[in-house]
């Protein structure tokens, strides 16, 4: 009796390796910060600067108008 063997080969085709390099891109990327988490930052130190202004020239002017008043 003659065995016939019988090799598997996996058939990888351009379409399949390509999401493979594209997931090489990504990874590489995901050390960079997110604009929108670098705007938000951004964003939100003006508010709190503003929000200091505002109240330090509330006090600022308390004080004026008390002494002048």
């Amino acid at each position: 009796m003659a065995e016939e063997t019988v090799q598997e080969t996996e058939d990888v085709s351009p379409a399949q390796a390509q999401p493979s390099a594209g997931n090489d891109a990504d990874t590489q990327e995901s050390g960079r910060p997110n604009a929108y988490t670098f705007a938000g930052f951004l964003l939100g130190g003006w508010v709190a600067l503003m929000v200091a202004f505002v109240l330090i020239a509330a006090v600022a002017m308390t004080l004026v108008g008390v002494v002048a008043g």
